[in-house]
This record gives structure tokens, C-alpha cells and sequence, in this order.
């Protein structure tokens, strides 16, 4: 009934404003329809936050000033309609229209009224603040439990702010702490967004605690590494010991690695009736983390070594723990596995090769330069970047020969791009001569890449002192001759200065 005030504050062109304020929050490039304008009560905490600011900062004024007025009728109700000009009237610039919009969505049953009056909270005027926390004080009391819950993400959002905190933030807790909002603080734990979920979760700890087992045991089990790590923290700080090993328990079955390593260390401080089965079962796990920590305890607290465990099950060769065996015995192999190591470098799948080959090279085995070799040619990218990644750490030669038939066997453009890096263990000129050598024949993708290397040589050139043979310079030249023939490069004339 007071569409017409509303209007009036909201001021002209007050559509195309709106419109433009939300082509900024959503990040379009062009206006959205006057029917997006009924999104805005269903916004986010974030979103409505960053729409407030655009219309007070009058980033949307430019872009509306050539639209004509649009009467066009709304999706909407003449109560909605009236909202939504009363809050782009509570964000205006003057604080004195922000007042006035206040005392009228004071008299407004919208949801998007008490999100406004809770923005307001904030201002830095003390009539519009004093306004907004009394427009929250006279109606949060009469919320339903929905209605006050889809209030807390723009809340724990404005929460960060200091006045808001100061001069609001403890009623609001309060509210959110009363016993008939129980079956909301636990919908919100179950299915809310990420912050609104965590801060539920902590009120249902603290206000419903009979159900805290339910929760935490719901947490620590999802897929969510977040509130898994929430939760078992939680059980440790409940000082429940049961609670705690409870929750240890549900905490293996979790999909984050780090949450299940951490279990484990609970489950053997509270000395778990079947630890040592557990941390024998947990050797095999398929993250190293808690093979790691199940085979440290394993030995501390039961006198058996992992490192058998996982060589027996290698040595089977088959079965559903193989692969997690393989993989801890490449991780953490003795001289003595040399036989095993090479038994499985031909391995069929390539994370096993490579796993492989950072075995060898952990035990200096003898053959890893030839295994090295191998891997340059190894039809999985993968791979090539494990041997490379050896190489790069020094201990083996490799020569221009084999650096230059790894790239030609290189199946993809990906894998030629990759396996080029490898030009960098060579010295100067040999780089040098491979990277010319190879210019002609190359397409778009591998001149770049070329280019690339090049660059660094011609940076580290000055750098990099060695001798060059009267030969291999005639060499070089007429190398770099026939690839200027090919075409332009920035790099030409510094190549040609220092090969002069």
C-alpha cells in the first residue's frame, strides 16, 4: 500500500539502476531482463552484501542514464515491488533516505526487508545503524526457525564487520541458540552452505548436545575433508573418551587421507581393542600418509615391520592390496629389494613404472641409468617426467643422443613439449646444437616451445663458461643459418653474437 513512497525514494530510472547493480554482482556484460529483478530476495549472503555496495557507490548510474523509464508490469507483488525499491532505497548514498527506507520496511513482512535492516546494522551513520538494530530487535523475536535460519549466512558474512559484531551480533547468537530452533540448527548442520553449516554445527554441540554422537559421526564419515577435520577435533576437545574413539573409528572411513591418518593416531593413544589388526589393514591403505603413519606404530607399538608385509604381498603379485603394496615398498626400499624393483619395471600401468624408478634411484641401484634411458622413451607422459625429474636431480649423465631420440619418439605435441626440457641437462653448446638441430623440422607448437628454450640459453649463455671447438662452431653457424633461413626469431642475432 505504500508502492507509491517506496518509488519516490527509490527514485527515477530505479529498474535500470537495479538491473545494472546486478549486471555488476552476477559479472555480465549486459543488462539482465527487469524480470531477474525477483531474484533478488533469493540471493546469497555475498551477493546481496556486494549489490548493496554497487547501488551505494552509484557504479550502476553510467550504464542507465540512455535507458528510458520502464513501466513495463513486474513478476512480482505490488508488497514485493515495494521491497525491493525500499531496499535500494535503505542502500542509498544519502543517510537520510537510508532512514526513511528503514522506517518503511519496518512496516514490511518481506524477507528482503530484514535482510536490508541487517545490512544497516553496519552503517557508518548512527540514526540509520540505531534504526536498522531496531527494526532487528522488534522482529527477530516473532521469526519462525526457517525464517531466522535463512538469515544466518548474511549474518556470519556481516559478522566480520565491527559494528555489526559489537552492537548486534550477541542477540542474534542468542536467538539462534533457542531450544524451539532445534530442528533447524540441525537442518542447517545436515544441508547448509559451508560457513552456515560449520557455525550450526557448533550451536547443535553446545545447545543439543544428545545429539552431538549423531553429527559428529555424520561429519567425519562425508566427503567433506572440512568438517571431517571439524568433527574430530570437536571429539577431542569434548573430553568424552568414548565419544572420541567413536568418532576415530567413523574417521577411517573417510575419503580424505589426512582425517584418516589423524584417526589412526587417536584410535592407538586410546589403545582401540583391535589396533593391531587395524593398523596391519591400514599398511595397505592407498594414501602414503596413513601407510606411513600405520607403519611407524605398527613397529613402535606391536613390534612388527610393514616393510615384510608389503613385500609378501609383492612378492604374490596379485591381489586387491597389490597396488597400495607396491607403492609403499617403491616409498620406502632397501637394497635388498633391488630384485623385486626390477622384476616390476615393466610394470603395465605407469604410475607402477614410475614408482619403479624413483625406487632404483632411492637405493643407487646400478641399473637406474639404463632404467633412466627406458623411461625417455616410455609411451606415458607420466613417466618421461619422472625420469626427467631424476635426471634434473643430478647423479646421471645423459647424453645429446639420448635427449634427441627421446623427442623424436615422442608420441604427442604434449609429450614433445615435455620430454624438450630435457635439452636443459646438456651442457652449453650441446644445447644449443640439439635445439638448432631440431628448429627445421619442427611445426607451430614445438617452434614455440624451441623459442622457449632458446630464450633460456641465451639468459644463462653469459653464465655458463665453456669451451668451443673451432668445429663444433662451424657446426653451430650452419645450424643457425639454415633456421634463420626458416623464418623470423628474436633470438637469432644474440645466438649469432655469441657464436661469433
Amino acid at each position: 500500500m505504500f508502492l507509491p513512497q517506496a518509488e519516490a525514494l527509490a527514485g527515477f530510472r530505479w529498474r535500470g539502476r537495479l538491473r545494472a547493480a546486478l549486471a555488476v554482482v552476477f559479472r555480465q556484460n549486459h543488462l539482465p531482463d527487469a524480470g531477474q529483478l525477483q531474484r533478488i530476495p533469493q540471493l546469497d549472503a555475498a551477493q546481496l552484501l556486494a549489490l548493496a555496495d554497487v547501488l551505494r557507490s552509484r557504479q550502476c548510474e553510467q550504464g542507465v542514464r540512455h535507458l528510458q523509464p520502464d513501466e513495463s508490469p513486474l513478476p512480482l507483488t505490488r508488497d514485493e515491488q515495494a521491497a525491493i525499491c525500499l531496499f535500494l532505497g535503505a542502500s542509498h548514498a544519502d543517510g537520510r533516505a537510508r532512514e526513511v527506507a528503514l522506517r518503511l520496511l519496518a512496516r514490511s513482512e518481506q524477507r528482503i526487508a530484514l535482510f536490508a535492516a541487517l545490512i544497516r546494522c553496519d552503517d557508518w551513520v548512527w540514526c540509520v545503524q540505531q534504526q536498522a538494530i531496531l527494526m532487528v530487535r522488534n522482529r527477530v523475536p516473532a521469526l519462525s526457525g526457517p525464517a531466522l535460519f535463512a538469515c544466518l549466512g548474511l549474518a556470519l558474512a556481516l559478522r566480520e564487520r565491527a559494528r555489526f559484531r559489537a552492537d548486534i551480533w550477541p542477540e542474534l547468537e542468542a536467538a539462534f541458540r533457542e531450544p524451539r530452533h532445534a530442528p533447524e540448527r540441525w537442518q542447517v548442520a545436515m544441508n547448509g552452505a559451508p560457513a552456515a553449516r560449520r557455525f550450526a554445527a557448533a550451536l547443535v554441540m553446545r545447545c543439543d548436545p544428545l545429539r552431538a554422537p549423531q553429527l559428529l559421526a555424520t561429519y567425519v564419515s562425508g566427503d567433506d575433508a572440512a568438517d571431517a577435520r571439524w568433527a574430530l577435533c570437536q571429539a577431542r576437545d569434548s573430553q568424552d573418551p568414548m565419544l572420541l574413539l567413536q568418532v576415530a573409528r567413523r574417521a577411517m572411513y573417510c575419503s580424505d587421507s589426512d582425517v584418516r591418518a589423524e584417526a589412526l593416531r587417536v584410535r592407538v593413544d586410546a589403545d582401540d581393542a583391535d589396533l593391531h589388526d587395524s593398523l596391519r589393514r591400514h599398511a595397505f591403505d592407498p594414501a602414503r600418509a596413513v601407510r606411513q603413519v600405520a607403519a611407524y606404530f605398527l613397529k613402535a607399538r606391536c613390534g612388527e615391520s610393514a616393510l615384510a608385509l608389503w613385500r609378501r604381498r609383492v612378492d604374490e603379485g596379485r591381489g586387491q592390496r597389490f597396488a597400495a603394496a607396491l607403492s609403499a615398498l617403491c616409498d620406502n626400499a632397501e637394497k635388498e629389494d633391488l630384485a623385486r624393483l626390477l622384476h616390476h619395471r615393466g610394470a603395465a600401468t605407469a604410475w607402477a613404472r614410475s614408482a619403479v624408478l624413483r625406487a632404483l634411484h632411492r637405493i643407487s641401484a646400478a641399473q637406474t641409468p639404463a632404467c633412466l634411458r627406458e623411461a625417455l622413451n616410455d609411451p606415458r607422459i607420466s613417466v618421461r617426467r619422472q625420469a626427467l625429474a631424476i635426471y634434473e636431480a643430478g647423479g646421471y649423465p645423459v647424453t645429446a643422443a639420448e635427449v634427441s631420440a627421446a623427442i623424436a619418439a615422442a608420441p604427442t605435441p604434449e609429450a614433445y613439449v615435455m620430454v624438450l626440457r630435457g635439452c636443459r641437462l646438456l651442457g652449453k653448446w650441446d644445447m644449443l646444437a640439439l635445439l638448432l638441430g631440431l628448429f627445421p623440422d619442427a611445426d607451430g607448437v614445438q617452434r614455440a616451445a624451441i623459442e622457449q628454450h632458446l630464450g633460456r640459453w641465451v639468459e644463462a649463455a653469459c653464465r655458463r663458461f665453456s669451451p668451443l671447438p673451432e668445429e663444433q662452431r662451424r657446426t653451430l653457424l650452419e645450424r643457425l643459418a639454415r633456421a634463420r633461413a626458416l623464418g623470423p626469431s628474436r633470438h637469432w642475432h644474440r645466438v649469432a653474437d655469441l657464436l661469433s
